[in-house]
């Protein structure tokens, strides 16, 4: 079975559907990508392709968590197959969350719910990967033009705070399109071609925009979840798991970057799918 817009991570092919909420692959810790070849037995995960390198999904058209959620569930129901299993990590989490509601109100079998590592994306986090990205120009431009950019994000930070959930997404275009030009100067001033800016704040856009998205879920809707199912909350080492997700139900001695590397971690998660599909 193929199914658009969806990657398949393994370990199955053709196994029982089990749908994976990340940002996707590119970034230093571990995906679902990592996870997928150590679990055993016939499952195939599958990841949303909708936030991807390249594109602005998750500000244009994709910034609505429950509309993006329902577009999902919507698609898995209609490949005809079961969905045993929503997986979610960090901030993704929320989505897995809202997209578990959403296969149940869409007539399907509630899926088992497992987040790892659960977070919540706000303005503040937001914030602070743009202030990290524009740490890479330093030595490039001058002080005064990076401070320039500072200035701008803490005053769309200030910004956005008290404007509710179309605040994120508002913070995430200023500083995505600032970034974007502060990227563009820095190749000029280092000889480079255009194209290696755009690469830069295409990925970062993308990802502020994610952030934004799942950020904007409902503080209820975990909640809400964990209560209307069966959900699992896995964590690395020193983790600490908002209030709205609940409690930790497992945990391992394993670095945050890690977490989705680890033999024990997947063997963990294969164990609850095999007690999922008995149930």
């Amino acid at each position: 079975m193929t199914w658009s817009n969806w990657r398949r991570l393994g370990p199955a092919e053709g196994g029982t559907t089990v749908l994976a909420v990340d940002f996707g692959p590119g970034r230093a810790a571990a995906g679902f990508g990592e996870l997928a070849p150590r679990l055993t037995g016939d499952w195939t995960l599958w990841e949303p392709r909708t936030f991807t390198t390249g594109s602005d999904a998750g500000i244009a058209g994709n910034d609505d968590p429950r509309k993006l959620a329902r577009d999902w569930a919507s698609y898995a129901t209609a490949q005809g197959a079961g969905v045993a299993a929503v997986a979610g990590y960090c901030s993704g989490s929320a989505l897995a969350c809202a997209l578990a509601d959403a296969l149940q109100e869409q007539g399907l079998p509630r899926p088992l719910l497992v987040v790892f590592d659960p977070d919540t994306a706000d303005a503040g986090l937001i914030h602070d990967y743009y202030t990290a990205a524009l740490r890479s120009f330093e030595g490039f431009l001058p002080d005064a033009g990076l401070e320039r950019a500072r200035d701008l994000g803490r005053q769309a930070l200030s910004a956005a705070a008290g404007a509710g959930p179309d605040g994120l997404t508002a913070l995430a275009r200023v500083l995505g399109a600032e970034y974007e030009r502060v990227a563009a100067e820095a190749c000029r001033a280092a000889g480079m071609g255009p194209e290696y800016g755009r690469q830069l704040s295409e990925r970062l856009i993308t990802f502020l925009g994610y952030l934004a998205t799942t950020g904007r879920v409902e503080n209820s809707v975990p909640v809400r979840a964990a209560s209307r199912g069966p959900v699992e909350v896995i964590v690395s080492r020193q983790q600490t798991v908002p209030a709205r997700f609940g409690t930790a139900t497992h945990a391992f001695d394993v670095s945050r970057a890690l977490l989705l590397d680890d033999q024990a971690v997947a063997d963990t998660v294969t164990a609850l799918l095999e007690r999922e599909a008995v149930r």
